[in-house]
């Protein structure tokens, strides 16, 4: 990962050749607790969605990210450990080099809705807070605690309201030359 401190980071990565990484519910869960243990702690979690075959991650990186970019790389390696135990499947389950995209203003602003639009562009519910594996409801209902809301909120001015918040959401429209920013 190209990674620069102070900076906000879109991280994603994918199944290898787009396979399935959560197989169950619990998998999804099992990930988020991983990541609040093991690398929340290095870095300013603003938004997350969890989807079958990838994730994405929106961070900001403190000083020195060193021991953030040490940390993430141990979570999917220990994160592929225990799927590989659980479902008795070898080798690796993430595409390799995990990409980071540095952001900034507006484009972080962007992404962090880019990042809950995904299910529902990708088909899997109807409803930005209909997806559970994501943040979105962390910001209006108060769900989980991941990511931190006080923090985030400030930095890209989001709205306290959940009608406020739900229209804003709605209201960013995602296109290729937008895509071509965040990713």
């Amino acid at each position: 990962m190209n990674l620069h401190p102070n900076s906000f980071h879109h991280i994603y990565n994918r199944g290898i050749n787009h396979q399935k990484i959560f197989f169950e519910s619990e998998n999804y869960s099992f990930l988020q607790a991983k990541f609040k243990r093991e690398v929340a702690t290095f870095c300013s979690l603003l938004a997350y969605c969890l989807m079958p075959n990838h994730f994405h991650f929106l961070v900001l990186l403190p000083e020195d990210e060193k021991p953030f970019s040490k940390a993430f790389g141990h979570f999917l390696s220990s994160y592929t450990r225990a799927i590989n135990r659980r479902y008795k499947r070898t080798g690796s389950l993430f595409q390799q080099n995990t990409k980071s995209k540095i952001l900034e203003g507006e484009d972080a602003f962007v992404c962090f809705h880019y990042i809950h639009q995904n299910p529902v562009k990708a088909g899997l519910c109807d409803g930005f807070e209909d997806w559970k594996y994501s943040s979105f409801n962390e910001y209006y209902a108060g769900e989980q605690n991941i990511c931190e809301t006080k923090v985030t909120r400030g930095l890209l001015d989001l709205p306290k309201t959940k009608e406020a918040f739900m229209e804003m959401s709605k209201g960013v429209v995602i296109n290729e030359k937008v895509l071509d920013a965040i990713k």
